[in-house]
């Protein structure tokens, strides 16, 4: 059931990217993140508000988790992605926004000291890579020259406010109801946008009430809100952030799709080398599976196949780079293998040692007793 919550959770996300894109030029970012939270305040203080009034006392003990959660998951990540919207597009948004797994990774490794293996520190290089491709738009050597979309830029700072809210649900006290942890977060990001929302207003940013943007509204607050926030806290409390964080990589697939189809958006070579690059780092970041050397092994081919094909070297040289590391992490694992192996064969020898001491100790000592028995 927690699977389930994940998938539906970045269904839900993927077309709260795409429809911010599709109305980013009718609905200015802080009405939008603000409406989206006041409707859902609206919804969650109808099923949540007794819960939080009758846990208020728990609630306060907590007010310190609550506050940053709403500034962070609330206030921070809906604002950033909004105003990104209004210069990047939902494919380039969602493909980086897909970084947040390995984010989650480092910040759980230097927050939680959580264990960052060889593995994990490859998944983390070559899926920043797939992210780097993305903002410099396919010409890494725009990096040396720090050129990057102001768009991208902003949805990687909420990723990163989205990584840290995730890791930070590890201090969810366990006997919160969800509602009134929803409800209570919802009410400390509202009132952070409020002040942004009419200074917003006093630039002469207004959002017209149309058909379009009511129903933009709507599912932005039920279902990219509500649901998802509900959904999302709830897999991440049973399964942990390291292994939720990964579903978040659905979100390119999912928002590739609905913005081909609803904004006419193209999905470039250079979309599809940052996918196979960010799933690649992903893969190798997260996920145990034997024989997942040989899945890199042939993602890192069509990425070489496809930068020489394409007149690019550069491309060509990460297919190259990662086929490396493909064959580096192979060898490390049967090393680790046959370390694993030779301990289990010594650990059942020593088991084997003591039972045959077992075995032998006491038919020693019933021969000592006999002996001693004798010369008395």
């Amino acid at each position: 059931m927690p699977y389930l919550l994940l998938v539906l959770t970045t269904l839900f996300w993927s077309g709260n990217f795409v429809i911010s894109r599709g109305m980013h030029a009718a609905i200015p970012p802080f009405a939008l993140s603000f409406w989206r939270w006041a409707l859902a305040f609206l919804i969650l203080a109808f099923f949540g508000l007794r819960h939080l009034r009758a846990e208020r006392q728990l609630a306060m003990q907590h007010k310190k988790f609550l506050i940053i959660q709403g500034l962070l998951g609330v206030a921070g990540f809906n604002s950033f992605i909004y105003y990104a919207m209004q210069t990047t597009t939902a494919i380039n948004a969602a493909l980086v926004n897909s970084c947040t797994p390995i984010i989650i990774v480092l910040i759980s490794w230097a927050r939680f000291k959580d264990g960052l293996s060889l593995r994990q520190c490859l998944g983390v290089a070559i899926s920043l890579g797939g992210v780097l491709l993305i903002i410099s738009r396919g010409d890494l050597t725009t990096l040396l020259q720090l050129q990057f979309n102001h768009g991208d830029i902003l949805v990687f700072i909420a990723a990163c406010l989205w990584a840290f809210y995730s890791v930070n649900l590890k201090k969810y006290p366990r006997d919160l109801h969800p509602l009134a942890y929803q409800t209570a977060i919802a009410m400390v990001g509202l009132t952070t946008l409020l002040p942004l929302y009419l200074l917003e207003i006093a630039s002469g940013k207004t959002m017209p009430v149309t058909t379009s943007t009511v129903i933009t509204i709507v599912y932005v607050a039920v279902f990219a809100s509500v649901l998802a926030f509900i959904f999302w806290s709830r897999a991440v409390s049973t399964l942990g952030a390291n292994i939720a964080g990964p579903f978040i990589h659905l979100m390119p697939a999912f928002s590739t799709i609905l913005a081909v189809f609803f904004l006419g958006e193209t999905l470039t070579k250079n979309h599809v080398m940052a996918i196979i690059l960010i799933f690649g780092g992903i893969f190798m970041t997260t996920f145990r599976v034997k024989r997942k050397q040989k899945f890199i092994k042939i993602l890192s081919v069509c990425l070489m196949v496809t930068g020489i094909l394409s007149h690019q070297p550069l491309q060509a040289k990460a297919g190259e780079t990662l086929l490396g590391f493909a064959e580096a992490w192979q060898k490390i694992n049967e090393e680790n293998d046959t370390l694993a192996a030779a301990k289990a064969n010594l650990d059942q020898a020593r088991h084997k040692k003591d039972a045959a001491r077992d075995l032998y100790l006491p038919e020693v000592e019933f021969r000592q007793a006999i002996c001693t028995s004798m010369t008395r």
